[in-house]
């Protein structure tokens, strides 16, 4: 990197971000604009904020090692610049930060991720500001209410509920009311779903840039809300904007199936769609909160229990560099890369059972003078997609997680 001044983005703030155990904080350094941030640790938190001054003044990297170095402070300042580049966190023309390697947060889960469809929601969020203070409270106290409300009937109704009825009640619509029912999701849960995500965040003055359909390995859709500002949060208030959407869906389920709720082992159409409507809700809750997809669950488990915002990344690079030079690895991050090498395999056999359905039923259509030739080929054709499929996917997965190269070194 040449000796030239490099000019960090004008907004770049520092906020306090996690209690360690050892007593220090991480500091999230960023810059709410450009919504890019790095982590840093707080025995370097001051010689960061010291160092991005001085570039934002237009002192040169190497003018500010050696003023260091004077100070007894030895350090790699230009590979810094280089990690504020990579952030997202440098002044480009607009050529040079349309072709850079941004390294977002949750950078795994992006990167195996494909965008689909990106809507930007600026402009009119702040007129809700003065709403979402009221939301807050009402809406707890709403999912505490009616959560205890449902317990109390499954419990003391003298008929448990059952959950069979409640997730195959879509199975007894009929079309119109099938046809709602998927609507519903569309139009009702998941809105209301980052609705509530928004409001939570706009109570703190963090409003909603954009919302993005991506699909997770290509197969697993699911909406990703931009809250520029979201980290910048205290720990509380973010953990329950991030709660808020998974709690929407359980409030919605449990108003549903209280509207549905009747003495009836028969009911209505209009029951039948109310309890499919509060299945859909309370599967979309679950599945929210899985731990180790890109969803909700996965950012409460970063970062209420490993205090972390993107623990997958962590602990794969803590992974790697026990590979390269036997660095001791933490046995929570040891634990993690084990429970999601079984996930991702679990995902993949998943997708690759789907896959053998399709394959194989078009096999079975079109390939009769094949097996008329040798009724063995079906099979090896089958086989060889598979070994491709899983082939492919270890390669571009051990690529992404940085292990293919680790053992190469």
């Amino acid at each position: 990197m040449n000796d030239q001044p490099f000019s960090p983005l004008p907004d770049i703030q520092s906020w306090p971000l996690f209690a360690q155990k050892d007593g220090y904080y991480n500091y999230l350094v960023g810059s709410v604009t450009a919504d890019h941030y790095l982590v840093v640790d707080e025995k370097r938190h001051n010689l960061v904020m010291r160092i991005i001054q001085q570039l934002q003044d237009g002192v040169t990297p190497l003018a500010i090692q050696e003023t260091l170095a004077r100070e007894g402070i030895y350090t790699d300042v230009r590979a810094f610049v280089q990690q504020l580049k990579q952030s997202g966190l440098l002044m480009m023309e607009e050529k040079d930060r349309t072709s850079q390697e941004t390294k977002p947060f949750f950078s795994q889960l992006r990167i195996l991720s494909w965008d689909v469809v990106s809507i930007p929601l600026e402009g009119w969020w702040q007129k809700l500001a003065p709403v979402s203070r009221y939301f807050h409270p009402f809406f707890l106290l709403m999912v505490a209410f009616t959560t205890l409300a449902v317990l109390g009937l499954v419990i003391f109704s003298g008929r448990e509920l059952s959950l069979h009825q409640l997730f195959s009640a879509r199975k007894h619509l009929g079309l119109p009311h099938l046809i709602l029912s998927y609507l519903s999701v569309m139009l009702i849960a998941i809105p209301l779903h980052e609705t509530a995500h928004a409001l939570f965040a706009t109570e703190k003055q963090i409003y909603p840039r954009r919302i993005t359909v991506r699909l997770y390995m290509l197969v697993i859709p699911f909406f990703s809300l931009q809250l520029p500002g979201l980290y910048t949060l205290p720990t509380r208030h973010r953990l329950l904007t991030i709660a808020a959407g998974p709690l929407m869906n359980l409030l919605l389920g449990n108003i549903a199936l209280l509207l549905s709720w009747s003495g009836s082992l028969s009911p209505s159409p209009q029951q039948s769609f109310l309890m499919a409507f509060a299945a859909i809700n309370y599967a979309t809750f679950l599945f929210n909160l899985t731990p180790f997809l890109p969803l909700d669950g996965y950012q409460i488990l970063s970062q209420a229990f490993f205090r972390e915002l993107d623990v997958r990344s962590n602990a794969w690079a803590s992974m790697r560099r026990w590979i390269q030079s036997r660095k001791r690895i933490s046995p929570l991050h040891l634990a993690f890369v084990i429970i999601d090498s079984l996930f991702l395999s679990l995902l993949l056999y998943i997708i690759v059972v789907q896959i053998n359905h399709y394959i194989d039923s078009w096999i079975l259509r079109w390939s009769a003078p094949l097996i008329t030739f040798n009724p063995h080929l079906p099979a090896i054709l089958l086989l060889s997609i598979d070994v491709f499929i899983v082939g492919f996917a270890t390669y571009r997965l051990s690529s992404l997680m940085g292990i293919r190269q680790a053992i190469k070194r």
